[in-house]
């Protein structure tokens, strides 16, 4: 039973990482910037949050304004709302010595950190690839397989002992 919601579990984690669920979206902390609290390999699962609920000291996850969109797990250290009436953060990474160059609109925040597994992550990108998928989906195969066969012998045991 454990190891059927195991899997469960694990499968509603890589779907967290290909598309959001509600407010809920999943991500992989792919560098070093927020050690010790988040080590690479982490999986990180963010809720969205109206404006007023992100807090100093919050790990959020966000879109940069510039490169892209690349996104960035850091901590709100500073949050202000401008004269033009909107809400602005600062942020930095656990490991870096100061706040990033960067102003963050609650535009590009994603959602507050919720949940944090560690080096699940690094499973989830393996899963995510050709090899990993074909590997995780042998892997529930044999383990569904495996749990029929022995609840099987089970039930042929209880009505052959009676």
């Amino acid at each position: 039973m454990a190891l059927g919601l195991g899997l469960i579990g694990l499968a509603a984690l890589l779907l967290l990482t290909l598309r959001p669920i509600g407010s809920l979206r999943a991500y992989v902390i792919l560098s070093a910037s927020m050690r010790p609290s988040l080590q690479p390999g982490a999986l990180v699962v963010t809720k969205r949050l109206p404006t007023e609920g992100y807090r100093e000291g919050d790990m959020v996850t966000f879109r940069l304004p510039t490169q892209g969109g690349t996104i960035v797990t850091h901590r709100i250290v500073r949050r202000y709302v401008t004269t033009d009436g909107i809400f602005m953060v600062r942020t930095k990474g656990d490991a870096n010595p100061g706040e990033d160059s960067w102003t963050i609109t609650s535009d590009n925040i994603i959602g507050r950190s919720v949940l944090v597994l560690p080096w699940l992550g690094y499973l989830l990108i393996f899963l995510r690839t050709r090899p990993g998928f074909v590997m995780g989906a042998i892997t529930f195969f044999v383990v569904f397989v495996w749990r029929e066969v022995r609840y099987l012998v089970r039930t042929v045991n209880e009505r052959g002992a009676v």
